[in-house]
């Protein structure tokens, strides 16, 4: 059995999770890689142009998913797209 490569993981699993047709809070993965067999890791760069990290964990129904690092504050989604929250830049 092949395994998906971590970077399509990474998009299919964030887009399942918002809702139809919102945009992914990130534009690009930089770079993404398993840790283990039930973990990945990725760098991804946010939709305000941020460094981020998330990381999936393979559960019994599925992946879930969880930012280790998001320089710029917490983030959430409107009508008009993604916005920073909070401010943790200082």
């Amino acid at each position: 059995m092949k395994r998906a490569h971590s970077k399509e993981i990474v998009w299919q699993v964030s887009e399942s999770i918002i809702p139809p047709g919102s945009p992914l809070p990130f534009t690009k993965v930089n770079g993404s890689r398993y840790v283990g067999v039930n973990q990945i890791t990725a760098d991804v760069t946010m939709f305000d142009g941020l460094p981020a990290k998330v990381r999936l964990t393979r559960w019994a129904m599925g992946w879930s998913l969880g930012w280790d690092s998001m320089p710029g504050g917490d983030i959430s989604l409107y009508e008009g797209g993604w916005e920073r929250v909070s401010d943790q830049s200082n």
